[in-house]
């Protein structure tokens, strides 16, 4: 009876997932064949019904050329949130590693930047089922070393309804690659 019970709870639960994930990111991975593909397209990563999705501008960067990435923070609630503003660049925790799992230090500039003084803070409404959508240039705050493929996850904080409780959501983690 207990592993009947559990089995419809492990059912429920994964039917709950994957309708608030709404899984639109490819993500195959069949070690048997030895074969790997993985696309930047959405997937949502949920934290309660908050959802920051990540996407980088572009598939294949070059060498020196700003790398951005688009983001949106979905309000899947029937509440609304909040978010301070500064700067996209500040706004973020990001964190960026490369194939062998290495962190990117940020660069000189990227330092300045984040121990910079705030001198204007914006506090904005996400109404419930509304979304707030801005782009970061992760080379303003990292020097990429060189070519190569890294990984890029951020986390984001914002303010519950009662505007005194503060949440954090990550985003879904993307791929930015860096070429000639």
């Amino acid at each position: 009876m207990i592993l009947r019970s559990r089995r419809r709870f492990a059912l429920r639960t994964a039917i709950l997932f994957i309708s608030l994930v709404g899984a639109t990111t490819l993500l195959v991975s069949e070690t048997s064949l030895g074969i790997t593909e993985q696309s930047n397209r959405r997937k949502s990563v949920v934290e309660g019904k908050v959802v920051l999705l990540a996407e980088p501008e572009k598939q294949v960067f070059t060498s020196g050329e700003p790398i951005t990435v688009k983001f949106s923070l979905r309000n899947e609630t029937n509440q609304e949130i909040y978010i301070v503003q500064t700067d996209p660049r500040k706004d973020n925790e990001v964190e960026i590693k490369n194939v062998r799992g290495e962190k990117i230090p940020l660069s000189e500039k990227g330092r300045k930047l984040l121990d910079s003084p705030v001198l204007l803070r914006i506090v904005s409404k996400i109404a419930a089922a509304q979304s707030f959508e801005y782009t970061v240039a992760l080379s303003d705050l990292y020097d990429f070393p060189r070519e190569g493929v890294y990984s890029v996850v951020v986390k984001r904080k914002f303010l519950k309804r009662d505007k005194k409780t503060f949440a954090e959501v990550q985003s879904n983690p993307v791929t930015v690659t860096v070429g000639r």
